[in-house]
């Protein structure tokens, strides 16, 4: 059974700049970009359990193409997206959130 996704509000944020901002370098890699995110999604709820634990109870997945990782929670069939974080930048942002 695949787990139900929600996402925080500020990783969906992250998640259209970056778009955005891929958009802006080239015609159609926003698009790719956004793809890749969808992918790793679509396997993290086949698998939820499959990726690395980095922080508590929360797994990084990082994208392939792009230098992006995607952090989540996966708690009783639920996976809660909680960032969308280029690896450069500052990985504590996310941990405040809940």
């Amino acid at each position: 059974m695949r787990a139900r996704v929600v996402w925080h509000g500020a990783a969906v944020e992250e998640f259209l700049a970056a778009v955005g901002w891929y958009e802006q370098q080239r015609l159609g890699l926003g698009a790719d970009f956004s793809a890749a995110c969808h992918a790793v999604v679509a396997l993290i709820e086949d698998q939820p359990k499959a990726f690395r634990l980095v922080h508590g109870d929360v797994r990084r997945v990082l994208l392939r193409r792009f230098p992006y990782a995607i952090f989540y929670r996966y708690r009783e069939s639920e996976l809660f997206v909680i960032a969308v974080m280029h690896e450069r930048r500052d990985p504590h942002r996310w941990q405040e959130r809940r």
